[in-house]
């Protein structure tokens, strides 16, 4: 039985003998994978494995994009659910009984490969896994090992397919619709012809069409090749001005909130966020200028968080203040941030330390 965060790099160790080890263990938890910056992708994703017993009982995105990810799967999540959106929409569509449990199974398992798929993408990066609780309600797991080998063999032929595609977020678009519908006629992908409007990605018209890509990709080569489909390459995304943002990473409102108050009024995009998980999702889609971080959650120490934030894309270069208590415990090792503060910490000690760790360009004016 693990007891301890066990934490590491994508270059040391990849995904498959990260899997493997969990499932030989028979371990219960979280497995964080943090992704490297990517050339092609606008922002990368955050993924997140649960495990019960070595089994996978669920995997996707961390936050918004798994709710959005279940709706293209045709499910509903609960919005005030604490469970996974994605996880919550295939219990809601198993307590509702509005999908026939094969359906959902069916549903449940290309989530999971979804994920995996995804995961092997990451030839860099970082993963964090944490011992909790199991996912409850459950329904089960799925072995490791055939569904590790399927996201390894569909990558590999993923990468085949450069340079015609590159990327599961690019958009087809149908250039001519009869024709479209000639060529589709008899295969199960006729809604291609509908739904590749130039706005929906690959992996939506994927998970619409039951969660084959590959199938998908060929025939989007074969209509690029007949002329009726087009696929643009991803647009260029070029980050727009913002005020200096602060990320405060706490579960203490006493805290947080005043603090948080007294740096918007100074100039400051503020985020407080009690849950550490969520906040290195946050830090993949919007890297804050700062970090302000507790030492102590309920299920990992700011150090080891901070190790890990240290491992995102861009990350080695974020100041992170650590928060801690006057007689902190004795740490494992020596916590990899810019500063350590004691509490009770003064807003006006914040605030002058602030602007000297920020790029002169994002020093607040007033």
């Amino acid at each position: 039985m693990i007891s301890a965060t066990v934490q590491g790099t994508i270059q040391a160790i990849d995904l498959g003998t990260v899997l493997t080890w969990i499932a030989q263990q028979q371990w219960t938890g979280e497995l964080t994978l943090m992704p490297p910056v990517q050339a092609l992708e606008a922002t990368p994703l955050l993924l997140r494995f649960w495990f019960t017993t070595g089994k996978l009982t669920y995997g996707g995105p961390v936050g918004q994009a798994d709710g959005d990810r279940c709706r293209d799967y045709g499910l509903t999540p609960w919005l005030d659910s604490a469970l996974p959106p994605g996880y919550s929409g295939l219990w809601r569509a198993i307590s509702s009984e509005a999908i026939p449990w094969p359906q959902v199974e069916a549903i449940w398992r290309s989530m999971i490969a979804e994920a995996l798929f995804e995961g092997f993408s990451y030839t860099q990066g970082a993963f964090a896994f944490v011992p909790t609780p199991p996912l409850i309600p459950s329904f089960g797991g799925w072995a490791v090992a055939p569904l590790r080998t399927q996201a390894m063999g569909q990558r590999q032929a993923w990468l085949r397919l450069a340079p015609a595609i590159e990327s599961v977020a690019q958009c087809p678009e149908i250039l001519d619709l009869p024709a479209a519908q000639v060529a589709l006629a008899h295969t199960p992908y006729g809604a291609i012809a509908l739904w590749a409007d130039g706005h929906t990605s690959l992996a939506q018209l994927a998970r619409r069409l039951g969660g084959d890509l590959l199938t998908l990709a060929h025939w989007v080569k074969v209509g690029c090749a007949q002329g009726w489909l087009t696929l643009p390459p991803l647009p260029l995304v070029t980050p727009a001005a913002s005020p200096p943002s602060f990320l405060y990473i706490g579960d203490d409102p006493q805290l947080s909130q005043p603090t948080a108050l007294a740096l918007q009024a100074k100039g400051y995009e503020v985020c407080v966020e009690a849950n550490p998980f969520i906040a290195l999702s946050y830090i993949c889609d919007t890297l804050p200028d700062l970090i302000l971080c507790d030492a102590l959650f309920p299920t990992i120490r700011g150090a080891t968080l901070a190790a890990m934030i240290r491992q995102l894309p861009r990350g080695d270069r974020l100041p992170i203040f650590l928060i801690q208590d006057a007689s902190p415990a004795p740490a494992d090792f020596p916590p990899p941030v810019t500063l350590i503060l004691t509490k009770p910490c003064q807003t006006s000690t914040l605030l002058k330390l602030l602007p000297q760790h920020l790029a002169p360009e994002k020093r607040p004016k007033n």
